[in-house]
């Protein structure tokens, strides 16, 4: 089912907070829409004053919400940040220069390589940690 432009795509109708099929309902007064398509097709259609827009499409937010473990990922990011930044650049370089990073990589990704991101990020950090105290 679709508006009669067609720009518009009907996903679902409920009546009195019961859904009912799309194929065989009839729109009543008091019926609830879950219209999909564009934000410019959402604004120009539901613009009509007999619509009553619950959420009107120019007032929603577009973001992307963080998911769980996202604080302390950027946490983590910014701490990492911190400890390059105060001295362990060019400690990473000659890392990089020598081969000692693809070295430690890839002992690393023998120990963690098959379990969880999270863990192998962890390892990361713990490394990181240990190789700014020798410096």
């Amino acid at each position: 089912m679709s508006t009669p432009s067609g720009d518009l795509v009907v996903l679902g109708v409920q009546r009195a907070g019961r859904p009912l099929s799309a194929s065989d309902a009839v729109l009543q007064a008091g019926d609830a829409l879950l219209l999909s398509g564009s934000r410019q097709h959402l604004v120009r259609d539901t613009a009509d004053p007999e619509l009553l827009v619950v959420n009107d499409p120019a007032v929603l937010r577009r973001s992307v919400p963080l998911g769980t473990g996202a604080k302390r990922a950027l946490v983590v990011l910014a701490g990492l940040v911190v400890v390059l930044a105060t001295g362990l650049m060019p400690l990473s370089t000659a890392f990089i220069g020598t081969g000692a990073a693809d070295l430690i990589a890839g002992y690393l990704l023998n120990v963690v390589g098959g379990s969880s991101p999270q863990l192998a990020l962890l390892a990361m950090c713990v490394v990181t940690g240990r190789l700014a105290v020798l410096t």
